[in-house]
């Protein structure tokens, strides 16, 4: 016979070791700025309305109508915030949750190796760079953090590159390449994604050089000038367009074709009910302005980044 004895864990041996606890306390407090990133965009969303509609097209609301990116309220207003709010806004629970998903990978890598300063800092030179790219080349209204999150994926790669990494072998050129392709997919701002990439990756290289030869406080000084020379162009450009490269005031007639036009595109069972509300109240009087029909329009057909 031999004598087996049954070895039950304590209560202490189930308990993580110390190191563990404060490797776990480290990587939390590294991501402290991912979190609050996370959180504000999360906010942001239940504060829209119709974000939950079936096909993601239908969110209105005034925070909707004050913080989406749109070139007619960026140069005709002067509504330059616009160039940061919309990229707090998304069009429905799919979008956010990729976004956030993706942002949560991205910092949890980026974050901790750069640090929470440097990262705020990348991030919003990518917002704005993205913002800036996507008013160029897009006419209808933007939303969505995408161009931020591409210039993580470039400061990333610029890091990476920086101690010694094979980015191309470690997978991430490959997926930034696959990420540009979707980019060209119906009702997604590619301008959002490049114009992102680019200002992002700047960031980072101008963070990575000039922090070896000067304080950090002048890189960082650096990539905040960056993003104020890309809020001044997107003014400077776009106002020496003038009108060429925003619609005319639609007319009655046309406002009331391109009501239909989205109904049908779209599904009557979703969208009657504001398109109704909103042909009521405008009543397409000649005092309906050029923003609040594009506005009316915007809660059928939002363009997603």
């Amino acid at each position: 016979m031999h004598e087996y004895q049954l070895h039950l864990p304590s209560d202490e041996e189930h308990q993580p070791s110390p190191s563990r606890l404060r490797r776990l306390a480290l990587l939390a407090g590294g991501l402290r700025v991912t979190y609050a990133l996370i959180a504000v965009n999360l906010i942001a969303f239940a504060a829209e309305e119709g974000q939950f509609s079936r096909s993601g097209s239908g969110i209105h609301g005034q925070l909707v109508e004050e913080a989406a990116l749109d070139r007619f309220d960026v140069v005709k207003h002067h509504e330059y915030w616009r160039l940061v709010s919309s990229a707090f806004l998304h069009a429905n629970v799919m979008h956010v949750t990729l976004n956030m998903l993706v942002l949560f990978v991205l910092g949890l890598s980026l974050e901790p190796m750069i640090g929470s300063l440097r990262f705020t800092v990348v991030y919003l030179t990518a917002l704005v760079g993205g913002s800036f790219a996507a008013l160029l080349v897009t006419n209808g209204w933007v939303v969505g953090a995408s161009g931020a999150i591409f210039g993580l994926m470039g400061a990333l790669a610029v890091y990476l590159y920086a101690r010694g990494v094979n980015v191309i072998r470690s997978g991430l050129v490959p997926v930034i390449a696959l990420a540009l392709l979707n980019s060209f997919a119906p009702h997604i701002s590619v301008g959002a994604h490049v114009g992102g990439l680019l200002a992002g990756s700047v960031a980072a290289l101008l963070l990575w050089r000039l922090d070896r030869r000067a304080p950090a406080a002048v890189a960082i000084a650096a990539c905040l000038s960056l993003c104020a020379l890309l809020a001044v162009a997107s003014a400077t450009l776009l106002s020496a367009g003038g009108s060429r490269g925003i619609p005319p005031k639609p007319s009655e007639h046309q406002l009331i074709e391109r009501f239909v036009s989205c109904m049908h595109e779209n599904g009557v069972a979703v969208y009657a009910a504001h398109i109704v509300h909103n042909t009521l109240a405008f009543k397409f009087s000649g005092s309906t302005n050029h923003k609040t029909a594009d506005t009316a329009l915007a809660r059928c057909r939002a363009i997603v980044q």
